[in-house]
């Protein structure tokens, strides 16, 4: 303190006020780049948010063409037993008529 305040009370005060003020300019930068980077990360996961919603409205709309898909399959395959039967019926039909 004697190189800073000359060994007197006054100049060991105007030292402490000095670095007091340097500590409150880092602590402030520190806070700045804190803020910054909470504000990147909100950025990020508003992205992030934001494609998980894309995500999971595309996933909906393939279900549901998926479940589409697997009624119209069902219904080709009910018709297909029908036509089957309705072909052994008609075998049967000329096979007797031979």
């Amino acid at each position: 303190m004697l190189a800073c305040g000359r060994g007197t009370p006054a100049g060991a005060r105007l030292c402490a006020s000095g670095i007091a003020q340097q500590d409150e300019g880092a602590a402030r930068q520190q806070l700045d780049a804190i803020g910054r980077e909470i504000e990147s990360v909100a950025q990020r996961l508003s992205a992030t948010g934001q494609a998980r919603d894309d995500a999971e409205r595309e996933l909906q709309q393939v279900e549901t063409e998926l479940a589409e898909t697997h009624q119209r399959l069902d219904t080709l395959q009910a018709e297909r037993r029908q036509l089957n039967d309705e072909t052994t019926q008609l075998r049967q039909h000329r096979d007797r008529r031979e």
